[in-house]
């Protein structure tokens, strides 16, 4: 009886302190399999430093720009990863975190040895729904075509409903390794242009959440020790 006592003790113990934890839900875009594995990776190890304040971090996956908009609406506590080169004067609550969450290495792709038009306007070029840079500064003069998936991008790549596909090598804070997306089996590519290299940043809302923000301040100063370069696309 005394032992059975003693473990409900432990037990009431350890669930009292799992309660204690404050979530911090981060919306992100999940735009394949592989980029909500590789958030959770980072997503992983930015708790293991969180749980130490009595914070953890939840990855929340939205659709286009939503994560932005429930952030600043404080219906989320932030956006997990956005590029600080976008305009985000509409969103006046988001403060950004000055530690990168990931660095992006962006390079447009096309088939190996296919010749293409000069005429940039007739190019049509695969995009992640509602990704502002390349649809925005990376892709401006070119014929847009936006996708909801990376499989969709090699899908339109491959049947040549597109020319060109805009790939990323993303290297998050903390985590030891980088990832690749699209991954485009099967296909022999070239670059079109030079690679595009770009830190992304998470923002948190500053006016109803600042304790969270100096939280996760403080957690991605720790994981910054940890960082490598990444390979090239």
């Amino acid at each position: 009886m005394k032992l059975l006592m003693l473990f409900l003790m432990v037990f009431s113990l350890k669930s009292f302190s799992a309660d204690e934890f404050v979530v911090v839900e981060l919306g992100y875009i999940r735009a394949s399999d592989r980029i909500n594995n590789y958030t959770e990776k980072f997503v992983g190890s930015l708790n293991k430093v969180l749980k130490q304040k009595g914070y953890f971090a939840k990855a929340v996956p939205l659709p286009s720009v939503r994560d932005l908009h429930n952030s600043n609406e404080g219906i989320i506590h932030g956006a997990l990863s956005r590029s600080n080169l976008i305009d985000n004067s509409a969103y006046p609550n988001l403060k950004l975190i000055e530690t990168p969450v990931a660095l992006l290495k962006y390079q447009l792709n096309k088939k190996k040895n296919k010749k293409i038009t000069k005429d940039q306007s007739l190019i049509r070029l695969a995009c992640i729904r509602d990704d502002r840079l390349c649809k925005g500064m990376l892709g401006k003069g070119f014929n847009v075509v936006e996708v909801n998936t990376h499989k969709a991008q090699g899908l339109m790549l491959k049947s040549d409903r597109v020319e060109l596909v805009m790939r990323v090598n993303i290297k998050a804070t903390g985590v030891k390794e980088d990832l690749l997306v699209p991954k485009l089996e099967g296909l022999q590519l070239e670059g079109y242009n030079k690679p595009f290299v770009v830190n992304t940043y998470t923002y948190i809302n500053i006016q109803k959440f600042p304790k969270i923000y100096k939280a996760l301040s403080d957690a991605y100063k720790t994981l910054k020790a940890k960082e490598w370069q990444p390979s090239n696309p």
